[in-house]
């Protein structure tokens, strides 16, 4: 079995009662949408704008996250840039022979 395991397979439900289920479901749903007081709809209102002290705080969350972030050296993304071109080279010579080899042989054959 090489370490597999199977998950167990779902309950039996019947169709009758998957749809009263989905029923009941939508109409929680509908009552919570209309149980929207005005001072949730002010709230919503206050956090959605675009004020220039959220912004401004934005701004300095920002700034203290990039201090956290630890920069490589500049050998090693030297480094790893050249790695990066080689193997693209290699990629794109070895991608070209074999399109020139298949369009011969197709060129080839259709002849």
């Amino acid at each position: 079995m090489l370490g597999v395991r199977v998950p167990p397979g779902l309950p039996l439900v019947s169709l009758q009662a998957l749809i009263e289920i989905t029923r009941a479901g939508k109409l929680k749903n509908m009552a919570k949408k209309t149980k929207t007081s005005k001072k949730q709809q002010v709230e919503a209102k206050e956090k959605s704008s675009f004020s220039p002290a959220q912004i401004r705080t934005f701004i300095d969350e920002v700034k203290v996250e990039f201090t956290k972030i630890v920069w490589p050296e500049k050998k090693v993304t030297l480094g790893l840039t050249g790695v990066v071109i080689v193997f693209s080279i290699l990629a794109s010579a070895y991608l070209g022979s074999v399109d020139m080899v298949l369009g011969k042989l197709i060129d080839s054959v259709l002849r």
